[in-house]
């Protein structure tokens, strides 16, 4: 009853590859991918509704945030397709979660990442 309640201590990395074959993180502003844990990574979101958003999805649950998964991958293409010349548009797309092994000292020479992928688009298809 009183047992800790189960908690998913992770980041996002919404990999896009682009026409032009260079590969990006859309919820970093277009930054290279970077596999390290962002010192917060909460900070990553406009607002607290995108971080609820994004806390919630990371759960397969009852209430089933998972859902929007795909929905909320799409956006991300589109917002960025939207701002940007073809060559620089998604032509595929990766929402992967994130997450440090615990059990791995913080203080070792760097813990494993398990990485779990949760969508995946590939906008060229017809």
């Amino acid at each position: 009853m009183f047992e800790a309640i189960p908690s998913k201590d992770g980041w996002y990395i919404a990999r896009a590859k682009l026409n032009d074959g260079s590969e990006i993180d859309l919820l970093r502003q277009g930054r290279p991918v970077d596999w390290k844990k962002p010192a917060f990574p909460g900070r990553m979101y406009p607002n607290h509704f995108w971080q609820k958003l994004f806390r919630e999805m990371a759960y397969y649950d009852a209430q089933g945030f998972q859902l929007l998964r795909a929905p909320v991958a799409e956006f991300l293409c589109r917002d960025w397709n939207a701002r940007h010349p073809p060559e620089k548009q998604v032509a595929e797309f990766e929402f992967i979660y994130c997450m440090e092994n615990k059990a791995e000292p913080a203080n070792g020479p760097g813990r494993q990442i398990a990485r779990e992928q949760l969508v995946h688009l590939d906008l060229n298809e017809p």
